[in-house]
């Protein structure tokens, strides 16, 4: 059997219960969302993720989830799950869809380290770059080349310099079973919410296990 690990730091995406009202904005505007829209939704999170009933300009509350029809209302307090959001008012699947992999609730971050940044997140970090300015610098993230964003417009983040990427210390940690029924372990203290000890009889192949690893992990993949 073939197992594939995918090994991410989320320092590189959008923490949905950190980041700023514009970096949301622009997370949406980025996925080809209209200003609009895409500020409502940012206000829905914020009023989602916040304590208190008082309502963001463009947000939604309490009468608002009633008035949608809907038997909750927001829960005002941070999202425990990445997929949480998909109960704010406004948001689509095929929306969540494509912010997704640009968002995380484990870095702590007011604003991503584009040195592990990926598509999205970058987009959304820097909304003036074009595509393939944000290409170009993802190739040389990959070539380990250190670029920087001095041909880029200012951003949200109020420089022009890329960040010295310092780990995050929190990693998402995909195990892939290209076959079926292979065990696989993950050793070592863990940092973050969630953990993935030992995934046995895996049912499908291609099955996705996801899991938190601290900075440095001693990593065991078990035969039996």
């Amino acid at each position: 059997a073939e197992i594939e690990l995918e090994i991410t730091d989320d320092s590189g995406k959008i923490d949905i219960n950190a980041a700023s009202g514009d970096l949301l904005t622009n997370l949406f505007m980025g996925r080809g969302v209209p200003m609009d829209q895409a500020q409502a939704l940012s206000d829905a999170i914020q009023d989602w993720r916040d304590p208190d009933d008082l309502k963001h300009p463009n947000g939604a509350e309490a009468a608002d989830y009633k008035a949608a029809g809907l038997s909750y209302t927001p829960k005002n307090a941070p999202f425990d799950t990445v997929s949480e959001l998909q109960q704010v008012l406004g948001m689509t699947y095929d929306l969540y869809e494509k912010i997704e992999p640009g968002i995380t609730i484990y870095s702590g971050r007011n604003s991503p380290s584009a040195s592990y940044g990926n598509e999205v997140a970058l987009q959304a970090m820097y909304p003036d770059a074009s595509p393939e300015q944000i290409q170009q610098f993802l190739a040389g993230n990959a070539a380990g080349i250190k670029t920087t964003f001095s041909s880029f417009p200012k951003t949200v983040l109020g420089t022009d310099m890329m960040d010295p990427g310092v780990p995050s210390g929190c990693y998402l940690v995909v195990a892939f079973d290209s076959e079926s029924e292979r065990r696989v372990g993950f050793g070592g203290p863990h940092s973050g919410e969630k953990r993935v000890d030992y995934v046995t009889d895996v049912p499908t192949a291609g099955t996705l296990v996801q899991g938190m690893l601290p900075a440095s992990p001693s990593h065991t993949l078990p035969t039996a």
